[in-house]
């Protein structure tokens, strides 16, 4: 496993580092955008007591990744957390000619499985060797909504066991871009937001949620924790309720014609939804003086079904 004394500093040089090297083997997934959630997000949902900040969304559709997860990364040395699914980390793996260490409860896959129990608890024990980084998506995103003309004032993602957000907070921390995180309120499984706010804060080890964003079920791990509780690095993580989940993806699927899992829209819904981060997005509008707020959402995966889809949304 990785010595994590030996491991290359969390740093934006690390990600263009890392990116070079795994550049050939993954797709430059497209950015898009949405005249038409642009239009939503700012006008409150047609709700004129919400604050209206003007925002031009672009989306990041890490969701037509090879794997449908986001970008690989690091020295391309992979570390799987995972309880459900795991086939699509195969891909990778044979791709690079590389050992892959996956932290599961069961040994059938692959030739080196770190046996361990079934909890976030567990996984996040046997995980603290391995620094994950995420940092190429920033950096790809970045570069490609550069290439439209435009400077990103903001970018969410979603927030699980942090590896995402870490990783995109790191590349953008040299950066005037602000970084956010979201996550599903539902039986307490804004893990992030809820450490954030204790005097001082403080890391929340335990979540138990049957959240539909099931991707974001896992607590903060030791090493994200550092990266996400630094103010200079992620602004602020923010919330939002099951049917807000619902509704924000029922608008990509229906809108925007992509095929996204619950947790991937996260970030919209909060977009849409949260008022506390609506008001944030218009007094920053307000003090730069700018027409719009410019906002990435990384679309973070497309692990779902048309069955699961149809019993979700019923």
């Amino acid at each position: 496993m990785a010595d994590l004394s030996t491991t290359p500093a969390l740093v934006p040089a690390s990600v263009s580092k890392a990116y070079e090297k795994i550049k050939p083997h993954v797709h430059r997934t497209p950015v898009v955008t949405s005249h038409t959630l642009d239009h939503m997000a700012s006008n409150g949902m047609g709700d004129a007591s919400k604050p209206s900040p003007k925002f031009k969304l672009f989306f990041k559709c890490e969701n037509f990744q090879r794997s449908a997860l986001p970008s690989y990364d690091g020295e391309v040395l992979l570390l799987i957390v995972v309880a459900t699914t795991r086939r699509p980390w195969l891909w990778p793996r044979k791709t690079f000619d590389v050992p892959a260490w996956i932290i599961a409860s069961t040994r059938s896959l692959c030739e080196n499985v770190v046996l361990c129990g079934s909890s976030p608890e567990e996984r996040d024990k046997a995980a603290q060797d391995i620094v994950q980084k995420h940092g190429t998506v920033g950096l790809e995103l970045e570069e490609q909504v550069h290439e439209l003309g435009v400077t990103l004032d903001a970018v969410i993602t979603p927030l699980g066991g942090g590896g995402l957000l870490g990783g995109t907070a790191n590349w953008f921390s040299d950066k005037s871009t602000l970084v956010f995180g979201s996550e599903p309120s539902f039986q307490g499984a804004n893990d992030g937001e809820r450490g954030l706010a204790q005097s001082p804060p403080a890391r929340i080890t335990s979540v138990h949620t049957l959240t539909i964003a099931d991707g974001l079920r896992t607590p903060l791990g030791v090493h994200t924790w550092a990266v996400i509780s630094d103010k200079s690095k992620v602004e602020a993580v923010f919330s939002v309720s099951e049917e807000d989940i619902k509704a924000a993806w029922t608008l990509v699927l229906e809108r925007m014609k992509l095929v996204v899992e619950p947790s991937s829209v996260v970030p919209l819904a909060v977009v849409l939804f949260s008022e506390k981060f609506r008001s944030l997005a218009m007094r920053k509008q307000e003090e730069n003086g700018k027409e719009s707020w410019n906002v990435c959402i990384v679309l973070s995966g497309g692990n779902t079904t048309v069955d699961k889809i149809a019993s979700l949304l019923s």
